[in-house]
């Protein structure tokens, strides 16, 4: 039998991180943003509550859900990062090649699932880089992933053919009003077709909806808040 006060307590949870994160947005979507390599938009501080509408947007469906892979070990590098006998290219199918996620990022990702089944929030298609952070982080979460290429090369420095061709799919296959929420899970630099950018932590999320030929951000979801979840 679920337990209905802890489900509660998940929501609301969510609901306050959602009421930060939507705030975000207005503010952010006030000014110009340009993205860079390395860095984007900042995240201002919040002025005015706007969590109730977002998770209503979300319930509701039609919304982009952009995930930067959950927390990694950071002592530990990619493949193609390293010196001395351990360098080489990184091999997506070995996972000793890659940085990986820690315990505390597993949490979190698992976390994420639950607070998304709790609230109700309906998933349809959920898209990973073919790094084994982001390929666990969507199936912790989600139970499912399919491998998107072209995610793997927007980062550390954007691949304009592989964003060009990931950011037509996209547009492609945006969900409309109503339909499920499409979940992809990358990394800190994601396809620009999802504009204004921002500066996306390990575990957090920017939130986009399609709206006509536009692409609005209407939310950003902080790792902290998701870590928050996980303990209720």
């Amino acid at each position: 039998m679920p337990d209905w006060l802890s489900l509660g307590r998940v929501a609301r949870a969510l609901a306050g991180a959602l009421s930060i994160a939507g705030t975000l947005a207005l503010i952010a979507c006030a000014g110009p943003s340009t993205a860079t390599d390395s860095a984007a938009t900042s995240r201002p501080a919040p002025s005015a509550p706007g969590g109730d509408a977002l998770l209503t947007q979300l319930r509701d469906g039609g919304v982009i859900v952009v995930f930067r892979h959950a927390a990694t070990d950071r002592s530990q590098l990619d493949a193609d990062d390293r010196t001395g006998p351990d360098a080489g290219p990184v091999d997506f199918a070995d996972c000793s090649t890659q940085r990986n996620l820690t315990d505390a990022g597993r949490a979190d990702a698992r976390g994420i699932g639950e607070a998304f089944r709790a609230l109700q929030i309906p998933v349809g298609e959920v898209w990973t880089s073919p790094y084994c952070r982001s390929r666990e982080t969507a199936e912790l979460a989600f139970s499912r992933a399919e491998v998107v290429s072209g995610l793997e090369r927007l980062f550390p420095q954007r691949d304009e053919v592989a964003d060009r061709r990931v950011s037509q799919l996209i547009r492609e296959r945006a969900p409309g009003a109503g339909r499920p929420n499409l979940v992809i899970s990358g990394h800190g630099l994601y396809p620009s077709v999802l504009s204004p950018a921002v500066t996306l932590q390990e575990g957090e999320a920017a939130l986009y909806t399609v709206r006509g030929n536009d692409v609005v951000l209407i939310g950003q979801v902080a790792p902290d808040d998701w870590a928050g979840l996980a303990s209720n």
